[in-house]
Formats: structure tokens, sequence, C-alpha cells
């Protein structure tokens, strides 16, 4: 019997929201961005995980490539430095010398831009669609 991972954690998520609609969807991977930046300590896991997770979710439900991009990008990259204990929070604290909640009022950029990302998904606007399935039969790349 193999060890659980990771992404064996993040699949139930996926199958969640099959149910609903795309808006909790895009709701799911920025949760689980967030979730991941806080107890990963560091945003590439945070950016890389959940977009192969729900990768294949997205193809299903004809949600383009380009919004599960924009939206792990506006989720792990920009939440990653209010977190004082991921690598970017660490850092910013360090060179900084002001500890991320000191600086959580004037991020606005940091907070506002996921938030939209997912008032996107709840309104359809920006939401690009493709082929329901396409892209389903790609294997993941392994880099």
């Amino acid at each position: 019997m193999r060890e659980p991972t990771l992404t064996d954690a993040l699949v139930p998520l996926g199958v969640l929201v099959v149910p609903v609609g795309g808006a909790l969807l895009l709701f799911a991977v920025f949760a689980s961005a967030l979730g991941l930046n806080t107890v990963a300590g560091d945003q590439y896991i945070a950016l890389v995980l959940p977009s192969r997770v729900f990768r294949v979710e997205f193809a299903k439900r004809g949600l383009a490539p380009t919004n599960l991009s924009r939206l792990a990008a506006d989720s792990a990259t920009v939440t990653s430095p209010l977190v004082p204990w991921n690598s970017c929070g660490a850092f910013m604290g360090a060179v900084l010398g002001v500890a991320p909640f000191s600086y959580l009022p004037y991020a606005i950029f940091n907070y506002a831009s996921p938030a939209l990302s997912v008032l996107y998904g709840f309104t359809g606007f920006k939401i690009e669609k493709v082929e329901p399935g396409a892209g389903t039969d790609q294997p993941a790349s392994s880099t």
C-alpha cells in the first residue's frame, strides 16, 4: 500500500464541486491555493498542485485552461507574502523588517486580486469557454 500524498487530499475537493457550477470550482481552486500557502510554507506547491488537480475538471466543464492558470496565479502567488511562515512572507519580513500582518492593511492587491477572480467566477465575466472535455485525454507533463 502506498503512502497518501497531498494530491490525494485535494482530489476530493474536485469531486465535491462536481455537481455545482463553475463558480464553486473556481472558489475551490482559490481555497486550495490559500490553504496550501498556509500549510506547505512555499508558494510553488500552492501554485502547481491545485493546477494539476483541477485541470481535468476544468476541461470537463468546458472552462479554458487560461482560467485555471489565471486563478492559480491570482490565488497562490499573491497571497503567499501574507503568510508569515511562508517562504515569501518570511523573506518580505526579513528584507522589509515588517511582519506580514503589519503590512496586511496596505497590501490591497494581495487580497483584492483573488477576490476579484472568484467574483469573476460567480458572474461569468472574463471566463473563457472551450469545448467540454477538450484536453482531458492528454497526459500531464512530467516536468
